[in-house]
């Protein structure tokens, strides 16, 4: 599972990369609302242009207990207007929990993306919502940070 893990992680840096187009890096705040209750995870996140309209998202968060590695494709439109942009997604999951009464357990999620970014120069500001589905129930995932694009 780590060798799988570990290749997700450098097949996800390199799409972008690989594509010599946009690409941003950043610092993630993220809360998953659960029946079990609202966790916390601090995060970072790396993704890039594929297409003109596309990205591909790479996002590991963890928190002592639970750590997630997620990756998305998103649909991106930008608002020249107001130097903005929303995006449109989903993705999938893969949440690593810590916790005595499920230690150990490897549940796969996939999930919906919808948020929106503004830009001031390099740097954005962005907002999001990721309605889980799991095999273990639905949760929602709500994220905030800030990218750094280069």
């Amino acid at each position: 599972m780590k060798k799988i893990i570990f290749l997700l992680i450098i097949l996800s840096a390199s799409i972008p990369t690989a594509y010599a187009q946009e690409s941003y890096f950043g610092i993630t705040a993220s809360a998953i609302i659960s029946p079990v209750g609202i966790i916390p995870l601090p995060g970072l996140q790396y993704g890039g242009k594929i297409d003109n309209n596309l990205e591909f998202r790479v996002s590991f968060e963890s928190l002592i207990a639970v750590s997630s590695l997620s990756t998305d494709i998103l649909y991106i439109e930008a608002l020249a207007e107001n130097n903005s942009r929303y995006y449109l997604g989903g993705g999938g999951d893969i949440l690593i929990l810590v916790i005595p009464w499920i230690s150990g357990a490897l549940p796969i999620a996939i999930h919906a993306t919808a948020g929106y970014e503004q830009l001031y120069d390099k740097t954005g500001v962005f907002a999001e919502l990721q309605p889980l589905i799991t095999f273990g129930g639905i949760a929602l995932k709500t994220k905030a940070g800030i990218n750094f694009h280069f």
